[in-house]
């Protein structure tokens, strides 16, 4: 079964709707928390995809499981990908382990935004949380997550945001 594409404007839409009722930014019932499941859950089926492919054996997805992962804006319910054989073992978040780094999704997603190279993101994981992640396998979750970062880049902007300074 195939993951459908996230709707950005729809979540747009239901985003400004949830804001102007009060509800809450961040947590697990949070306006951007659909946002970071769909980061989350896109770069661990890019770590899938590297590790099918570097598996020299005959392997394949397997379907999805259920975790619920604390991460720094709150936790986020996430279904992580399975391959057939059971020897995917993420990186990003690890099996039995239920808090994603910390800061780790803003880390990534600044190293990025800031242009540095995979082997650059690569060294800081490492550096930073003993993650070993090879560039193929980085490339593969940036290119999971690019189409979502593009379509957030590329959005149309109003004319006006209204704001309050306290």
């Amino acid at each position: 079964m195939e993951k459908q594409n996230f709707d950005f404007e729809a979540f747009k839409k239901q985003a400004a709707s949830r804001l102007k009722n009060g509800d809450t930014l961040l947590g697990k019932d949070g306006v951007l928390t659909p946002l970071l499941k769909e980061f989350l859950e896109g770069a661990l089926d890019g770590e899938l995809e590297a590790h099918i492919e570097d598996e020299g054996e005959a392997n394949r997805k397997n379907g999805k499981g259920r975790k619920q992962v604390k991460t720094a804006i709150g936790s986020v319910d996430i279904n992580p990908p399975r391959d057939r054989n059971g020897t995917f073992e993420p990186e990003l978040i690890p099996k039995r382990h239920k808090t994603l780094g910390v800061d780790l999704d803003r880390q990534i997603i600044g190293l990025y935004a800031r242009g540095a190279s995979y082997s650059d993101i690569r060294d800081h994981l490492m550096d930073m949380y003993g993650l070993e992640a090879s560039t193929a396998t980085i490339s593969r979750v940036t290119d999971k997550i690019l189409p979502l970062i593009q379509e957030w880049r590329s959005r149309p902007l109003e004319r006006v945001y209204p704001f309050v300074w306290l």
